[in-house]
């Protein structure tokens, strides 16, 4: 009996390790998919913020939630905003043939997942891989993680840093956005102070104040994620299989400059968004754009917008009294435009309106930099220019709103003419109105009133001008033409303002 019963137990056992041996298997083939699946997975891994000296470490309590929350709301709006440039810059501009590209541009769908740390994908292949060789686990798992795809998705590092004594003490956020695995390839700062943070009258009002500013960067520092997150989800569709093949690098490099030359074009919305903060924008921006010319040389809009990027700076500059370097700013605009209408007029195969229209587009907004720059051989071309502007004939919304900011600045001009400075105001007026009822629900009804490009005209009486147009027109409805232009000069006599009866 005793036999029969060891008998029986050798063989129970047997079996149970034959089973565990079986379920170990199973999770190696279980893990190995799962494992291969989850590298294919792109992550989005925003680090806790660590206490850093100098900061108090109070200050930087619940910083790292906040600041995923803030991320997963920027994302929402910054993927509509990423596919409305795709659908109104780059497939107009592909459409025009001012654009080649060998497939058709879409943008993918970001992880709605955002972590602190890594998945670890290699989870229940590890508990296989132990429970089968426990001795070679750690071998066998490295080989297997070499032979699998490297994991994707992006980290983002962020620290808290201060720099500056006394009065001029200013706290940041610095920004590190990396592929998962590999070195940073995007990094800006953030920097904001307060009379709290620079008179403290304890360490408690210190920190209190530090937390409050470090608090405040949340926003910017969470638009800057997802913009370069959302660039990143740019791919091509629809390339032809044979073209893969034989030339994978071109397109690699095709889709590399695209990538960044939307990651500039959302920055520059950025920078139009958050005005205290534009230059921690700008910077990226500006290597973006650079990197997207490199890329793809015989494209006219990475020119353009590190142009507009330029413009953006100038006028923050202007905004702080730093005249100089405004100027310096917009007089990099201008060598920026002359390299777009290069191009442009390189694009020998481009459709010839699209083209003109683009063409005019960069010489409005170049005669307004050379306005700006207060160099006095720029002057000389801006008021011939400004001559040949007078008789433009765009008629949508975007380019009569434009306009009428360069004769708003043109107006304002002291360097030119009295009486031609007083023939800009009155175009400027016109071109307005004229963009406002153009643009129809959607047009710049609310911009017209706060944007710097139109303080040449008086800001109470551009509030009643549109006021005067709503009572007008009041319908939603675009308005163009004769019946447009009756209703901009009713409302310029309404406010006082003469008609240009040569336009």
């Amino acid at each position: 009996m005793a036999f029969d019963l060891a008998s029986t137990a050798d063989a129970i056992t047997r079996t149970v390790i034959a089973a565990l041996t079986l379920v170990a298997a199973s999770l190696i083939v279980v893990g190995l998919g799962r494992a291969w699946v989850g590298r294919r997975r792109a992550q989005v891994v925003i680090e806790d913020v660590s206490p850093v000296e100098g900061i108090p470490e109070p200050a930087t309590s619940g910083l790292s939630p906040q600041l995923r929350q803030a991320v997963r709301q920027a994302l929402l709006g910054e993927s509509a905003k990423a596919s409305y440039s795709v659908l109104n810059t780059l497939d107009q501009d592909i459409d025009g043939r001012l654009l080649r590209t060998h497939g058709q541009l879409r943008l993918k769908t970001i992880a709605a997942n955002l972590r602190s740390v890594a998945e670890d994908s290699l989870a229940t292949l590890a508990a296989g891989v132990r429970a089968v060789a426990p001795k070679e686990a750690e071998g066998l798992l490295a080989a297997l993680a070499a032979a699998l795809p490297a994991q994707r998705g992006w980290a983002v590092h962020i620290f808290p840093v201060l720099r500056g004594a006394g009065q001029n003490t200013e706290v940041g956020v610095a920004l590190e956005l990396a592929q998962l695995g590999r070195p940073p390839d995007a990094v800006t700062t953030f920097w904001v102070s307060s009379d709290a943070l620079r008179s403290p009258t304890t360490e408690a009002a210190r920190a209190e104040a530090t937390r409050a500013l470090l608090y405040l960067l949340l926003q910017p520092a969470a638009l800057w994620i997802a913009t370069r997150l959302v660039s990143r989800q740019l791919a091509e569709s629809g390339v032809p299989k044979r073209w893969r093949l034989l030339s994978g690098r071109k397109l690699r490099q095709e889709l590399a400059g695209l990538q960044m030359q939307l990651a500039g074009q959302m920055s520059l919305y950025a920078m139009r968004k958050q005005e205290d903060f534009d230059g921690g924008f700008a910077e990226q921006a500006l290597a973006d754009l650079l990197e997207s010319a490199r890329l793809l040389p015989d494209y006219f809009r990475p020119y353009s917008t590190e142009a507009a990027v330029h413009e953006r700076l100038g006028w923050s500059y202007r905004r702080g009294g730093e005249a100089e370097r405004a100027a310096s700013e917009f007089a990099q605009a201008v060598r920026n435009y002359d390299e777009a209408g290069l191009a442009l007029a390189g694009a020998a195969d481009a459709d010839p309106t699209k083209r003109e229209a683009a063409l005019g587009r960069i010489q409005v907004r170049r005669t307004k930099c050379r306005l700006l720059s207060g160099d006095r051989a720029y002057l000389v071309m801006a008021q011939q220019e400004l001559a040949e502007l007078q008789r433009m004939t765009g008629s949508t919304a975007i380019d009569l709103y434009n306009a009428a900011c360069l004769f708003a600045v043109a107006m304002a001009s002291p360097e030119l003419p009295p009486h031609d400075r007083s023939q800009y105001a009155r175009q400027a007026w016109i071109l307005l109105g004229c963009a406002l009822l153009a643009g129809g629900a959607g047009g710049p009804w609310e911009l017209m009133t706060t944007d710097v490009e139109l303080d040449g005209l008086n800001a109470q009486q551009r509030g009643g001008f549109r006021d005067e147009i709503r009572i007008r027109h009041p319908q939603p409805t675009p308005l163009v033409g004769e019946v447009a232009r009756q209703v901009v000069q009713q409302a310029m006599h309404a406010i006082g303002v003469d008609y240009p009866q040569n336009v």
